[in-house]
């Protein structure tokens, strides 16, 4: 459940919005969508009530930069040092002049195909040595509309009983 080439990697997170908090939920599906040289498209299902970030994994030297379809910054920090070559960094919130706000609904998800012209989210992948930019492409969609192109059930949205409790993993 990931999409990428050898010096970046991208997954697709799911965030729940419990009681004002966000809670990670996992991974979430992705469909690929048709892309030219040096792109990568990719329909995410985004479950009622859920928000998205998205993890990458990129090899020392290599940066990430994404911004939404109406050119706002998308927040990306780094997660871990590096190991074994690669760093791994977050893109987990639009930019705003109020602060950071959720990549959720607001952005409203494609519902329909003829929605999937655009993407709701890109991100610029600059890679060593000298070769183009790779971008990402990421189209939002209602779960309906991710079971009707990708033939696989999305997952369901996450309900206040799925928020880790404290309790201790075996």
């Amino acid at each position: 459940m990931e999409v990428g080439s050898g010096c970046w990697r991208a997954s697709f997170q799911r965030r729940a919005l419990d009681r004002g908090r966000a809670s990670n939920r996992g991974v979430l599906p992705m469909y690929p969508l048709p892309a030219g040289p040096d792109e990568t498209r990719v329909l995410v299902p985004l479950p009622d009530g859920e928000a998205l970030w998205v993890a990458f994994s990129i090899s020392l030297g290599v940066s990430v930069r994404g911004a939404t379809a109406d050119g706002s910054p998308i927040r990306v920090a780094p997660v871990a040092e590096a190991h074994a070559g690669r760093v791994l960094i977050c893109a987990d919130a639009i930019e705003t002049a109020r602060g950071p706000s959720a990549i959720d609904s607001s952005l409203s998800p494609a519902a329909e195909a003829g929605a999937l012209k655009g993407d709701h989210l890109v991100f610029t992948i600059a890679r060593l040595g000298p070769v183009p930019d790779a971008k990402l492409g990421v189209v939002l969609a209602t779960t309906a509309l991710y079971e009707a192109l990708s033939g696989r059930l999305a997952p369901s949205p996450a309900g206040p009983g799925d928020v880790y409790g404290g309790w201790r993993l075996p």
